[in-house]
C-alpha cells in the first residue's frame, strides 16, 4: 500500500518510546534504532492492524493480551531514493496518535540523512504480508483448555 505523507512535528515522545521499548524493538526489527522517531501525517486514515506484523504488549493475568503498539515493515520513498524502516503506531490513552499518523523507526536520523523538514512530502509504502496478526498469543493458547478443580 502506497500513501502520500507529510513530515510533521509530532508530540516529541519518540525518543522516550524508543528508550522504553529498546530491548524488544531491537529483537523485532533486527537493528539498533536511532533514539527518536520521524512523524508522518498520511493523506488518509489507515487500519494499521492490517499491516502490522508485530506487536508490543503484555499478557494479562486474565489471559487476554494488551497491545501497546503495532509495528509494520515499511519503505519510505524520498526524492527518488528508497529507505527500509518500520511503521510504529503506539496505542495511547490520550489518543494523540491519529489513524492517519505514524511514527517511523529507522537506523538513522531521517531528518538529517535526507535533509527533511516539517511539511516535506514523502511516500510511505506499507509492505504487504499474508494474513493478519494472530489474536491468541502462545501462552493464551496453552491455557485455553485449562481445567479448574474446585474444593
Amino acid at each position: 500500500m502506497l500513501a502520500k505523507a507529510t513530515v510533521s512535528p509530532g508530540v516529541h515522545r519518540g525518543s522516550g518510546l524508543i528508550k522504553k521499548y529498546a530491548p524488544r524493538l531491537r529483537s523485532i526489527i533486527g537493528f539498533k534504532p536511532f533514539p527518536g522517531t520521524m512523524n508522518l501525517k498520511i493523506e488518509r486514515k489507515i487500519s494499521f492492524r492490517l499491516y502490522a506484523t508485530q506487536t508490543i504488549g503484555h499478557l494479562l493475568l486474565s489471559g487476554h493480551s494488551y497491545v501497546e503498539a503495532y509495528l509494520a515493515p515499511a519503505r519510505l520513498h524520498i526524492r527518488g531514493e528508497s529507505y527500509d524502516c518500520w511503521g510504529f503506531w503506539p496505542f495511547v490513552q490520550d489518543r494523540t496518535t491519529q489513524r492517519n499518523e505514524v511514527e517511523i523507526i529507522a537506523r538513522d536520523n531521517l531528518h538529517e540523512k535526507f535533509k527533511l523538514e516539517d511539511g516535506d512530502e514523502v511516500t510511505l509504502e506499507l509492505l504487504e504480508h499474508p494474513g493478519r496478526p494472530k489474536k491468541d498469543g502462545i501462552l493464551k493458547g496453552l491455557f485455553r483448555n485449562e481445567t479448574r478443580i474446585s474444593r
